[in-house]
């Protein structure tokens, strides 16, 4: 193992625009057990299993509070400049979300424009639509960049079309929300549902489970040398650069999500076919970012990078 300390602040990766947002939905959350005199289990991504059994959301005083309260604040136009800023938004108010739904009608054609995005699996109408807060309530979400130029994209405001992808382990399926950006406002368009083998992505997913599920297959997955960049556990001031082996491993090795994660497909920038994957993990709130580096050697996947 050969590492180097390095001084280096954080760089937040979240924009002004979305943080304003956040701050806004953690006061609610704050607010809101003074409110109604009872709490609400956090609501999960939408499924076909779900659907008879998630309208709640009317009866529910919590609920509308949280939701009278955000609408307080106007969305600005500069949320939909990116397609982040506007994500963050669209899972945090009800209001908003309700408003930017554009879903194919169960005869293929869509309530409110031609739709841009190719359908692939079944789709969901807008009238079976229960709230979704997707990743907002969590600390983190994960995003798969196929290639590191990919990466550039999360902040191009030429962006006009976006697949967020919730990839659950438990059941193998992937639940794909399309949106476009049309005369300035991005919107919902479609809901795909697809098992994890007909995901363009499959080979790398099934083996990311066995990744984080098995101890001793992630040490048979680890590179000879894995390049490192993160911080110094003896001095928070400080980080560190190298190189560290597989030995080393254990010391430094993060916790990864293993029931399910997300993924965001930006401008439909995908090689799928690609031997490399960055996995990233952001930080909801407080703009920290962790890149893990995947390259596949003779049709095995390696761990080759981790910069923290």
């Amino acid at each position: 193992m050969i590492l180097t300390r390095k001084n280096e602040s954080d760089v937040s990766t979240i924009s002004a625009v979305a943080l304003r947002w956040l701050v806004v939905v953690l006061v609610v959350a704050v607010l809101m057990p003074g409110c109604g005199g009872k709490t609400k289990p956090q609501q999960v991504a939408y499924d076909d299993e779900q659907a008879e059994t998630a309208d709640q959301w009317d009866d529910d005083t919590d609920e509308e509070l949280t939701d009278e309260l955000l609408e307080e604040e106007v969305v600005p136009a500069a949320a939909e400049e990116l397609f982040d800023d506007f994500f963050f938004l669209f899972a945090s108010n009800r209001k908003l979300q309700m408003e930017r739904i554009a879903l194919r009608s169960a005869d293929g054609q869509n309530d409110v424009a031609e739709d841009s995005l190719a359908v692939t699996a079944d789709t969901v109408e807008r009238i079976d639509w229960q709230m979704n807060h997707f990743f907002i309530n969590q600390d983190y979400y994960t995003v798969i960049f196929d290639r590191p130029e990919f990466m550039d994209f999360v902040k191009d405001t030429a962006v006009s079309e976006a697949v967020v992808e919730h990839i659950d382990f438990a059941s193998e399926t992937v639940n794909q929300y399309m949106f476009d950006r049309q005369q300035g406002l991005w919107m919902l368009r479609q809901v795909v549902h697809q098992p994890i083998d007909d995901n363009p992505n499959a080979s790398f997913l099934h083996f990311y489970h066995r990744f984080v599920t098995d101890s001793l297959f992630q040490r048979e997955s680890l590179a000879d040398e894995i390049e490192f960049h993160g911080a110094d556990p003896d001095n928070e001031d400080s980080e560190l650069d190298g190189l560290i082996t597989p030995d080393f491993w254990d010391a430094f090795a993060p916790e990864l999500p293993q029931e399910s994660i997300y993924n965001i497909i930006y401008d439909r920038h995908q090689d799928a076919a690609t031997r490399q994957k960055i996995f990233v993990l952001r930080g909801v709130s407080n703009g920290s970012e962790m890149e893990i580096t995947f390259s596949k050697e003779q049709d095995a996947w390696k761990l080759k990078k981790l910069m923290e």
